[in-house]
C-alpha cells in the first residue's frame, strides 16, 4: 500500500516537473514575440533619432528586460556569462564614465539610455535566440521593418 502511494507521489511531481518546463518554453516564447516586436517598431519613429521618441521605446525595453531578467532568476539562469556579455557591459560602463566629463550632460544621459537599450535586446536576443528558425525569423522581422519603413519614407515624401 505504501509502495503504490509512493509511486503516485512520483508520478505526480515527474508530471507537476512536465508542466513547469511547459510553461518556461511558453514563457521564452512570449519573450521572444517581445523581442520581435522590439526589433520591428523602432524605426518608425523617425529613425531613433530623437529624444522624445526613443524614451517610450526605451522604457518599454526596460520593462520587458526587468521583468525576462526576474524570470531568469527564477530559473536560476547566468544573465551575464560570455566574454561577449562583459564587453557589452564595459561598453554601456565606458559611456557611463564619459557621462561625468560631458559637455552636455542631457545628451550624454541620452546616448547612454540609448546604448542600454541595445544591451538589453542584446542579452534577450542572444538568451532567446538558440536555433535557426528563430534566427532566421529575427533577421526577417529586421529585413521587414527596414522595408515598410523604406516604403513608408517613399510614399510620404
Amino acid at each position: 500500500m505504501a509502495q503504490k502511494v509512493a509511486a503516485k507521489k512520483g508520478k505526480t511531481i515527474k508530471k507537476q516537473a512536465k508542466n513547469v518546463s511547459r510553461s518556461l518554453i511558453g514563457i521564452d516564447t512570449v519573450f521572444y514575440i517581445l523581442l520581435l516586436i522590439l526589433v520591428f517598431y523602432p524605426p518608425f519613429f523617425r529613425g531613433m533619432y530623437f529624444e522624445k521618441e526613443m524614451f517610450p521605446t526605451i522604457a518599454l525595453t526596460s520593462a520587458v528586460f526587468i521583468i525576462w531578467v526576474s524570470f531568469k532568476i527564477v530559473k536560476k539562469e547566468p544573465i551575464v556569462s560570455t566574454i561577449l556579455d562583459y564587453a557589452a557591459l564595459s561598453l554601456v560602463g565606458a559611456y557611463i564614465i564619459s557621462t561625468f566629463f560631458a559637455v552636455n550632460i542631457r545628451a550624454s544621459i541620452g546616448e547612454v539610455l540609448r546604448y542600454f537599450d541595445y544591451l538589453f535586446i542584446y542579452f534577450m536576443a542572444s538568451r532567446t535566440v538558440r536555433d535557426n528558425k528563430k534566427i532566421f525569423m529575427l533577421l526577417n522581422v529586421l529585413v521587414l521593418s527596414s522595408f515598410v519603413v523604406a516604403i513608408v519614407g517613399l510614399g510620404f515624401s
